[in-house]
C-alpha cells in the first residue's frame, strides 16, 4: 500500500507553525488596508459563530458553492469534496478520518445486531436514521449550509458522533417573495427536477416556504444474466425530497420566533452497486438484486425567544415515522420490514455579558427511538429495538484579552439499548446503559486580526452493543469506545480577505475502539462477522483548506487531508488486527477547483481530486486492497438573462473505472466502482 510517511506530516505541522509567520508579512504589506474577513459562520456547536472563532476541524459548503457545482446532486456527492472524509461507494455512508460513519455494525450484522453509527447526517435538527445514511441520500436542494465536522463532536451533538457531524440547514421562510425551478437530465437516464417558493403569508408576522426535489438514476451496473429476476426489487437509484415550512413572528410578542417544518423524504436504491473479479466493465451475472426503499415523515417544532438581558432560549421538538422495507425475490430468502419512530427534544439557553466578553451555552437533550423488525428468511426474524439517550451540556467561552480566548465545554451522556428477538434459534435480549463524562478545552490567540491560532483536547464516546457471531451461534456484547482528541488549529485571512486559509493537525487516541471483524470459513464457503473491541488504537493527520478569490473573476480552492491511522493492541481471540490500519482509511486526499465567470454571462468551473491506496477491511487483506486513483469533473454555465441559467456538466471526465472497495462473500470477490463518465444539462429559472 502508498502511504504517507512521517516525515511528510512532520513538514506539514511545520506549515502549520510558519502560517503565523507568512500572515504577519501579508499582513504588513497590506497594513493601510482594513482587513474584512469572509463572513462563514457555524450553528453544528450550538451556538452561532464564525468559522476564525470555531477551533474543531469544520468545512462549510454554501449555498452559493452548492448551486454552482450542480453536478453534485446529493450529500454524499458534496462529502466527497472535503478532506479525510471519504466516501468511496455509490451505496453506503463513508468514512471520516478512517473511522466508518455507519458505525462498526453494518450488512446483515447490523440487522441482527443493531446499528451504532459514529456520525450521520443532521437536516434541521432532525438525524436521519441508519439506512437513510446508508442505503439512501439527503438531499442539497434549497439548502443555506452544510458543515461538515471532522473528530469527535459528542460533547455538542452526543451519542453517535465520535467520528464528526454533518449539519445541514435548509433555508428558512422570506420576507420577500422568491422562487425558482431547476430541472436537469444525465446520461445513464439520470433526471433531476426541483422547485422553491417563499414569501410571506401575514408581512413581517407569518412566512411559507415550499420546496421540492428528485433526483434519480439507473444503475451503473448492467446485469447481463438471461434469468435476473428481481421481483419487486429496484436497482435503480431515487431520491425524493418534500419540505413545507412556516415562520411566526408575532408582533405582539416581541423576541418570540416560532418555526414549523414538515418534511416527506423518500429514497430508493440497491443494497450495493458491485461487480465480481476482476473488475472489468459494469457487467454482472447475478439473478437478482436487493433493494431499499425508505419513505420518513418528519416534523419539528423551533421556538426561540430573545430576552433584553442577553439571554435567548431555544426548545426544539422532533418526530418522526419512517416506513423501511428491504426487497428481494424471493421475497422469502430476505426481504425485511422496519417501521421506526424518532422523538426528540432538546432546550438550551444561549447568553452574552460582561460587554460580549463572555458567552456560553447550556442544554438538554433527549432522544427516543424504537423499532420493529421483521426479517423474511429461516421460517421468520423478528427484533424489537429501543434506544434512548440523554444529554445535559454547557459550553462558556471567555476572552480574556484582544487577543487570547478560552472555552470550556462538559457534557454528559448517557445511552440505554434494548433490544429482543431471535435468529435461528438464538434468542438475543440486549440490555445496556453506556454513559460518559465529555470534557472539551479550546484556547486561541490572534496573532493578528487577520490570524487566530490555537489548541484544542476534547473527549468523544459511542456507546457499545451487540452483535451476532455467526460462527459461534451466540450474540456478543461489545463496550463503548472512546478516545482522547488533541488538535492545533490556525484560521488566516490574507490579501484583504480574498486568500482564505484554515488548517488542523490532529492526533486521536482510542480505547475499545470499535472494529468490524469478517472471517471467511472455506469449508463452509461462507462469511461470518461480529464487532470487536480493539484495545488501543490511534489516528494522526492534517486537514487544510484554502479559498482564494484571485480577482473578481476567477477564485480557486484547495484542499489536503493527510492520515495515518494504527490499531495498537488487539487481544481479542476472535481476530488479529494489531498492527493494522483502518479499514478505508486513504493516507492522502488532495483536491483542487477553480471557478471562473468568463464574461458576465458565460462562468467556467471545475474540481479534481486524488485518492491514496487503502485496505478495505481491518484485517488488511492484500487482496481487498484498493489503488490510487483521480477523478476530474467540469461544469460550465451561460446566463441569457440575470434569472436564467443553462448549465452543463461532465463527472468523471477521464472515465476512472478504479475499484474504490473490495470483498468478499463467501468465495466471490467483488467490487464497488466509480461512477462511470456522466454527462448532464439543465437549466435554473429564479423569479
Amino acid at each position: 500500500m502508498s502511504h504517507i510517511s512521517s516525515n511528510l506530516l512532520l513538514r506539514t505541522a511545520s506549515g502549520l507553525s510558519i502560517l503565523a509567520a507568512l500572515t504577519l508579512t501579508a499582513s504588513a504589506q497590506d497594513q493601510q488596508n482594513a482587513t474584512v474577513l469572509e463572513t462563514i459562520t457555524v450553528t453544528g456547536e450550538r451556538m452561532v459563530r464564525s468559522i476564525f472563532d470555531t477551533a474543531s476541524s469544520v468545512t462549510v459548503v454554501t449555498e452559493e458553492e452548492l448551486e454552482k457545482n450542480v453536478q453534485e446532486n446529493t450529500a454524499k456527492d458534496v462529502l466527497n469534496d472535503i478532506p479525510n472524509v471519504f466516501v468511496p461507494n455509490t451505496v453506503g455512508a463513508g468514512t471520516i478520518r478512517g473511522q466508518a460513519i455507519e458505525g462498526p455494525n453494518t450488512g446483515a450484522t447490523a440487522f441482527y445486531g443493531g446499528t451504532v453509527p459514529r456520525a450521520t447526517i443532521n437536516v434541521d435538527g432532525r438525524y436521519i436514521s441508519f439506512n437513510e445514511l446508508y442505503f439512501g441520500d439527503t438531499s442539497v436542494w434549497d439548502v443555506g449550509a452544510m458543515e461538515v465536522f471532522r473528530g469527535p463532536q459528542t460533547t455538542s451533538q452526543g451519542a453517535n458522533s465520535i467520528a464528526g457531524a454533518i449539519i445541514i440547514n435548509t433555508n428558512d421562510p422570506t420576507w420577500t417573495p422568491e422562487a425558482s425551478i431547476q430541472g436537469s437530465v444525465s446520461s445513464n437516464e439520470g433526471r433531476r427536477l426541483s422547485l422553491m417558493a417563499s414569501g410571506p403569508l401575514i408581512q413581517d408576522e407569518l412566512a411559507g416556504r415550499l420546496a421540492l426535489d428528485f433526483y434519480g438514476r439507473d444503475s451503473i451496473i448492467d446485469f447481463v444474466n438471461p434469468a435476473f429476476d428481481p421481483g419487486d426489487a429496484d436497482p435503480n437509484i431515487s431520491v425524493k425530497n418534500g419540505r413545507g415550512k412556516l415562520l411566526w413572528k408575532p408582533s405582539a410578542i416581541p423576541g418570540l420566533e416560532a418555526k414549523f417544518t414538515y418534511s416527506h423524504t423518500e429514497s430508493n436504491g440497491p443494497q450495493s452497486e458491485s461487480i465480481p473479479y476482476p473488475f472489468n466493465g459494469y457487467e454482472s451475472n447475478s439473478t437478482a438484486v436487493v433493494s431499499w426503499d425508505n419513505k420518513t415523515d418528519t416534523g419539528i417544532l423551533d421556538l426561540s425567544y430573545e430576552m433584553e438581558n442577553g439571554v435567548t432560549l431555544f426548545n426544539q421538538t422532533q418526530y418522526s415515522v419512517s416506513d423501511i422495507r428491504r426487497l428481494y425475490n424471493p421475497s422469502d430468502n430476505g426481504s425485511a420490514e422496519i417501521d421506526q419512530t424518532d422523538f426528540s427534544n432538546e432546550t438550551r439557553a444561549t447568553f452574552e455579558a460582561m460587554d460580549g466578553r463572555l458567552t456560553g451555552v447550556a442544554g438538554a437533550f433527549y432522544r427516543n427511538v424504537k423499532a420493529d423488525e421483521a426479517l423474511h428468511f429461516l421460517g421468520g426474524i423478528d427484533f424489537r429495538d429501543s434506544k434512548e439517550s440523554l444529554g445535559i451540556y454547557s459550553e462558556l467561552t471567555y476572552r480574556l484579552t484582544d487577543k487570547w480566548s478560552v472555552t470550556g465545554g462538559l457534557r454528559y451522556q448517557r445511552d440505554t439499548m434494548t433490544r429482543t428477538g431471535s435468529y435461528a434459534g438464538t434468542p438475543v435480549s440486549f440490555d445496556g446503559t453506556f454513559d460518559d463524562i465529555l470534557p472539551k478545552i479550546s484556547v486561541s490567540y490572534n496573532i493578528t486580526p487577520d490570524l487566530t491560532v490555537g489548541a484544542l483536547v476534547n473527549r468523544g464516546y459511542n456507546p457499545g452493543g451487540v452483535s451476532l457471531d455467526t460462527t459461534r451461534e451466540m450474540f456478543v456484547p461489545f463496550r463503548k469506545e472512546t478516545v482522547w482528541n488533541y488538535e492545533l488549529f490556525s484560521r488566516a485571512s490574507l490579501l484583504d480577505g480574498d486568500l482564505i486559509l484554515t488548517g488542523n493537525l490532529f492526533y486521536s487516541d482510542f480505547r475499545d475502539a470499535h472494529r468490524y471483524s469478517r472471517t471467511y470459513i472455506p469449508e463452509l464457503d461462507l462469511q461470518t462477522s461480529a464487532t470487536l473491541n480493539a484495545d488501543r488504537a490511534h489516528s494522526y493527520g492534517v486537514e487544510l483548506g484554502a479559498t482564494w478569490s484571485v480577482s473578481d473573476s476567477l477564485r480557486l480552492n484547495g484542499s489536503l487531508g493527510l492520515l495515518r491511522t494504527k490499531i495498537t493492541k488487539f487481544t481479542d481471540s476472535s481476530a488479529d488486527f494489531e498492527g493494522n490500519e483502518f479499514a478505508k482509511s486513504p493516507g492522502y486526499m488532495i483536491g483542487f477547483g477553480f471557478d471562473w465567470d468568463i464574461t458576465e454571462r458565460w462562468n467556467f468551473g471545475g474540481n479534481i481530486r486524488h485518492v491514496d491506496g487503502y485496505f478495505s477491511d481491518d484485517a488488511n487483506t492484500v487482496a481487498y486492497a484498493v489503488e490510487p486513483y483521480t477523478v476530474a469533473n467540469v461544469n460550465m454555465s451561460y446566463r441569457p438573462k440575470d434569472n436564467i441559467k443553462i448549465f452543463g456538466y461532465v463527472k468523471n471526465i477521464f472515465d476512472e473505472r478504479a475499484a474504490t472497495s473490495i470483498g468478499g462473500r463467501g468465495s466471490v470477490i467483488s467490487a464497488s466502482i466509480v461512477q462511470p463518465r456522466t454527462f448532464g444539462a439543465g437549466m435554473r429559472v429564479d423569479f
